[in-house]
């Protein structure tokens, strides 16, 4: 089962609110605003919104939500959502600010949408932003539930702009729009059960992901893995009766962008799929081990952007690399003490069956190096530290050279 990209048909637009003929306009709201821009709001709201501003049932605080009847308009209500201080308000908050728009619509099964840009941001940017926090608001984690489920994504959103709609506001919107379909693919990928998600469902659905575009695609059988002396890929899935893939996703650039490219560069993204850890037999807690079905998220980060820098066609060649495989302590697993030969000839010492991620990491990166990529980026759940001394705010980022 594959989570298809929303169904939410997005489009432009360049109308005064007044003219906009939808179910709800959202639009966002900053700390000491009164939105007098938006030309005949106070008439429309019949003093509402003046009201909630001056008794501080809305203050324009990160995210809060204040819907409201208008009369005389077009849209049926309205909702302001918000945004914090406008001069701290970049992409990153517009895009929160716009997810949270779309899913208090959602959380009211609300299925038609306009979504009103305002702040200093410009325009492209905007559009881009916009779109993909709309989009992102289509992920439900409601698959597996029986009851209780969120409503549908809304059905139709329009994007409402302020200058005239051109190519390059189309193009943000559609940029916007393949971001956040690719984003929810991952996090799809991410939050499936490990009896469902195994190695080779894992390589079935990168398949199945990236039909429509035009990436290459080639998975390798534990046959062709044992014949490229993948030792250090083969010796961590050795533990389970799931055989381990890899899954190769090769992006050339087409047309224009292809004589773009100023450089012979070859980008190598590189993500760990380990679609269950449990540490082998260095066993992990119990406590917890169930969050151990998204120890392939960065895998699916590498399948998402694939998808993603196909459509939009970048300017590069890039190589996409997934080694896939499960960490289970079965009687063949391999143990403490135990010397791995890696397929670049390297041997490495097993201490820990729980550092894992990077045995496979090295088999996956040798093999982008051999298929041509001179740049290389992997992408992992490689060590919880990093969220011990980073949390959820900052990614932990390590590289050469400093530059």
């Amino acid at each position: 089962m594959i989570l298809s990209p929303t169904a939410s048909v997005l489009s432009l637009a360049s109308a005064p609110p007044a003219d906009i003929d939808t179910e709800l306009l959202i639009f966002p709201i900053f700390e000491e605003d009164g939105a007098d821009d938006v030309n005949g709001l106070e008439a429309a709201t019949a003093g509402h919104l003046r009201r909630a501003l001056s008794t501080g049932e809305l203050r324009g605080r990160p995210y809060e939500v204040f819907l409201t009847q208008v009369s005389g308009w077009k849209a049926s209500r309205i909702a302001l959502v918000g945004a914090g201080r406008r001069d701290e308000f970049g992409t990153e908050r517009l895009r929160r600010v716009a997810t949270v728009a779309a899913l208090a619509a959602r959380a009211r099964r609300i299925t038609r949408i306009a979504w009103l840009i305002r702040g200093d941001i410009p325009a492209v940017a905007a559009v881009q932003a916009s779109a993909e926090g709309l989009g992102l608001a289509a992920f439900s984690i409601d698959r597996y539930k029986s009851a209780d489920k969120a409503g549908p994504p809304a059905e139709e959103i329009l994007v409402v702009v302020r200058t005239p709609v051109d190519r390059a506001l189309e193009a943000a919107l559609e940029r916007g729009r393949v971001l956040a379909d690719s984003c929810n693919i991952a996090r799809e990928l991410c939050n499936e059960p490990s009896n469902v998600l195994t190695p080779r469902e894992l390589a079935s659905r990168a398949t199945a992901i990236v039909a429509g575009t035009d990436l290459n695609v080639d998975v390798l059988d534990e046959a062709e893995i044992e014949r490229l002396k993948m030792g250090l890929l083969l010796g961590v899935g050795r533990g389970s009766v799931e055989p381990p893939r890899v899954i190769v996703l090769t992006h050339t650039p087409r047309g224009a962008a292809a004589s773009h490219a100023a450089t012979h560069h070859v980008l190598g993204l590189v993500g760990k799929g380990i679609t269950f850890d449990t540490g082998g037999i260095s066993i992990k807690p119990a406590e917890g081990m169930e969050r151990m079905k998204s120890d392939m998220t960065g895998g699916a980060a590498v399948i998402g952007a694939m998808r993603a820098i196909s459509l939009l066609n970048a300017p590069m060649k890039v190589i996409g690399v997934v080694p896939a495989a499960e960490n289970m302590p079965g009687g063949r697993a391999i143990k403490p003490g135990d010397v791995l030969t890696g397929a670049s000839g390297k041997t490495v010492e097993v201490i820990n069956t729980d550092a894992e991620g990077r045995l496979i990491l090295g088999d996956g990166l040798w093999y982008a190096r051999e298929l041509g990529a001179t740049h290389l980026i992997d992408v992992a759940t490689l060590t919880g530290a990093c969220v011990v001394a980073l949390g959820k705010v900052a990614s932990g980022l390590f590289g050469q050279p400093d530059g």
